[in-house]
């Protein structure tokens, strides 16, 4: 079993001076301390209503919430009130939720996941590993569903396409933000050594 600790410590690492997460966390005095939040509320929340896939190591994470998979009302409430204090705060609350509502409007109504984070500790950065993780979500999507992501990091998009996913929609919310879908028909994904 890998420390958690660790796996926020990868994520946090993997996505400080993100301009996406930036507008979640803000900058500045404490953005790494709310990163963190942001991270560990992330990892919490994929626990009960989705995937945490890593490596053997723990230097990579992958999180994957189900759309389908929902926890009491009073655990989400908790959840997401620790989220709203202390990573959001009053300023980015309504820049964050008009985003979330327009990423939202573009997910199906029918089950799907949404690959939320990939993180891949700096290190171990372009070894194959983040390509490991997202292998392993598709192999472990029995249901064949649909897949979503987004992504701020244009550098990242040409990984994301080697396992099917398209872009259905680029925004600018001050920097380009790619919402990305793969079908995932149950086929054979991308090699790893592609």
């Amino acid at each position: 079993m890998v420390d958690r600790h660790q796996l926020v410590k990868v994520l946090s690492d993997a996505f400080e001076g993100n301009p996406s997460i930036d507008l979640v966390v803000g900058e500045g005095s404490g953005a790494r301390e709310r990163l963190e939040c942001l991270m560990e509320y992330s990892l919490k929340l994929c626990e009960k209503r989705g995937k945490v896939i890593t490596n053997e190591e723990g230097t990579a994470v992958l999180l994957a919430l189900h759309s389908r998979q929902k926890i009491p009302w009073f655990q989400q409430l908790k959840l997401d009130l620790v989220f709203a204090f202390q990573v959001l705060g009053w300023k980015r609350i309504y820049p964050v939720l008009k985003r979330e509502i327009l990423i939202k409007s573009l997910h199906p109504k029918s089950a799907y996941w949404h690959l939320w984070f990939i993180g891949v500790a700096p290190n171990y950065q372009g070894k194959g590993e983040g390509a490991a993780l997202i292998q392993k979500l598709f192999a472990e999507n029995l249901e064949a569903l649909p897949v979503f992501l987004e992504t701020s990091v244009p550098r990242n998009l040409p990984l994301y396409k080697r396992f099917g996913f398209e872009v259905i929609q680029k925004m600018n919310t001050g920097f380009p933000l790619y919402i990305m879908k793969a079908a995932n028909e149950k086929k054979e994904h991308c090699s790893l050594d592609s």
